[in-house]
C-alpha cells in the first residue's frame, strides 16, 4: 500500500520541488541581471529605469522565495533525521516575509504603472472626479481603505480557529490499484527501507507536519499580520493613506501564505497531498512570475547584435 505514496512523494520531491529549485534559480539570475546593475546586461527582459527601483523590490521577496525554498528541500533531504524541523521553521517564516515583500513590490509597480494613488492620473478619480489627498479631508477612499484595515483583521484573528493538530499521511488515499505492485513493494522494499533508514515507519507514520510548524504557519504568521496591521492605524488616523496602503499590502502578503497553507493542508486533511499542492503552487507562481516579467518588459535583441525595435523602447 505504500508504493502509491512512495511514487507520490518522489513525484513531489524530485520533479515538482525541482522544478521549483531550477526555476527559481534561473530566474533569480535572469532578474538580478535586468534590475541590479546601473546598466543591465540581459536581453531576456528589459527594466526601464524608471522601473528598476519597484522590480528591486520584487526581487527581494524572490530571494527571499528561494530561500525559504533552500530550507524547505534541506527538510525533505533530512526527513528522518534529529533537527529537521528548523529548516521547516526556516520555510515557513521566510516564505511568509518573502511573500509580504514580494506583494509590496508588485503594488509599488502596479500603482505607478496603472492606479497612481494620489497622483492626478490616479485611477479612482474616475469615481471621486476630482483628488482631494492634499486637501485638509483627505483621500474619499479613506473610509473603503479603512474597511479594507477591518477585513485584514478578521482574517488575520479567523486563523486562530483553524486546528494547529498534526496532520498525517493516509497511505490508502493514493494506493495504486495494482495489487501484485503493492505486495512486491510491501515483500521487498519496505523490509530494505526498515533496515537501511532510519526512523522509517510503513503506513507513513514518519511523515507528517509537526504541530510546531502549523502553529507557526496558522499562528504566528497572522499575528505577524495583525501587528503590522496595528502599525498602519496612526498613519489612518492621520489620513497618510498612501503609507497606511503599504502596509495593508504587507499584512495581506502574510495572509496569503498562511491561507495556502491552511488550504493545502486542512483543505487535503493529508501530509502528503497537501506537499504535493503546496509544491505545485509554489511551482505555479514562479511560472506566472515569467509570464509577467516577459508580458511587462519584453526583452530586446541587445545581446545578440540585431537592434532594437524603436516601437518597443517607446512602448517600455
Amino acid at each position: 500500500m505504500d508504493l502509491g505514496s512512495a511514487l507520490l512523494g518522489l513525484f513531489s520531491a524530485v520533479v515538482v520541488k525541482g522544478g521549483v529549485m531550477v526555476v527559481g534559480l534561473w530566474l533569480l539570475f535572469k532578474m538580478g541581471k535586468a534590475v541590479l546593475p546601473s546598466r543591465p546586461t540581459t536581453s531576456w527582459i528589459h527594466v526601464p529605469e524608471d522601473y528598476r527601483l519597484e522590480m528591486k523590490v520584487v526581487f527581494g521577496g524572490l530571494i527571499l522565495f528561494y530561500i525559504a525554498e533552500l530550507g524547505c528541500a534541506l527538510a525533505v533531504l533530512s526527513v528522518a533525521c534529529p533537527g529537521a524541523e528548523l529548516f521547516d521553521v526556516v520555510h515557513s517564516v521566510v516564505s511568509g516575509v518573502g511573500m509580504s515583500v514580494f506583494g509590496l513590490g508588485m503594488y509599488l509597480y502596479l500603482d505607478k504603472k496603472v492606479l497612481h494613488y494620489g497622483d492626478k492620473l490616479c485611477l479612482a478619480n474616475r469615481i471621486c472626479r476630482g483628488c482631494a489627498i492634499g486637501e485638509a479631508a483627505g483621500c474619499k477612499f479613506h473610509n473603503f481603505i479603512i474597511l479594507l484595515a477591518l477585513f485584514i483583521a478578521m482574517v488575520a484573528l479567523l486563523a486562530l480557529w483553524i486546528p494547529t493538530d498534526r496532520v498525517n499521511l493516509d497511505p490508502a488515499r493514493v494506493a495504486l490499484p495494482f495489487e501484485s505492485w503493492n505486495a512486491w513493494y510491501d515483500r521487498v522494499m519496505v523490509p530494505y527501507f526498515r533496515a537501511n533508514v532510519p526512523g522509517y515507519e510503513p503506513g507513513g507514520k514518519a511523515y507528517f507536519i509537526p504541530e510546531s510548524i502549523l502553529f507557526i504557519e496558522f499562528r504566528v504568521i497572522p499575528a505577524m499580520a495583525f501587528l503590522t496591521l496595528l502599525v498602519s492605524i496612526p498613519y489612518l488616523v492621520e489620513r497618510r493613506d498612501g503609507v497606511a496602503l503599504k502596509l495593508l499590502i504587507l499584512s495581506i502578503g502574510l495572509l496569503g501564505y498562511a491561507y495556502l497553507e491552511i488550504v493545502v493542508y486542512r483543505g487535503t486533511n493529508d501530509a502528503l497531498l497537501g506537499s504535493v499542492a503546496h509544491e505545485a503552487a509554489e511551482l505555479w507562481f514562479l511560472i506566472a512570475l515569467v509570464v509577467f516579467l516577459k508580458l511587462a518588459f519584453p526583452g530586446t535583441d541587445r545581446e545578440r547584435g540585431v537592434g532594437t525595435d524603436k516601437r518597443l523602447d517607446e512602448a517600455t
